[in-house]
């Protein structure tokens, strides 16, 4: 791997550290999202950190090469190609048939006066629906490619 990789791994992780030491000594409001960020600083981070100094050993360069040449061909394949528009176009329509029932559910909730919980599942069901399009569209790549 290139240096660049190092330096956004080592950017992303200091990121975290940041972060963190914002949410243990600041105590803003919402610490949960500071503790969010820092999660997602030390997790992106260290695996760039990792690969990069798994992949620089001099024993292990013909398998990053091998590794590089196989996302390249997975990247110009066209039956990949097909498949991964394919997989995403139902994983927009999925997620579509999702969205318009979390607005039945957010108009009856909010019909009821429920605000005070009604942003908090609001945010949670938003997260989910961001998560599950993505297991989506993995999935249905996968299946694709068994199908086809």
């Amino acid at each position: 791997m290139k240096k660049p990789a190092l330096k956004i791994g080592l950017l992303l992780w200091l990121f975290g550290l940041l972060t963190a030491a914002a949410a243990l000594f600041l105590h803003p409001p919402h610490a949960e999202f500071l503790w969010g960020l820092t999660g997602a600083g030390f997790s992106g981070g260290g695996l760039l950190l990792f690969l990069f100094l798994y992949f620089n050993r001099d024993d292990r360069a013909p398998l990053l090469d091998r590794h590089l040449q196989e996302i390249r061909i997975t990247m110009e394949d066209e039956r990949h190609i097909m498949l991964r528009d394919r997989a995403s176009s139902l994983t927009f329509l999925l997620s579509l048939l999702v969205k318009a029932v979390l607005v039945i559910v957010f108009c009856l909730v909010a019909a009821f006066g429920m605000w005070t919980e009604v942003l908090r599942i609001l945010v949670c069901c938003l997260c989910a629906l961001f998560f599950s399009e993505l297991l989506i569209s993995l999935l249905l790549l996968h299946w694709l490619e068994k199908r086809l």
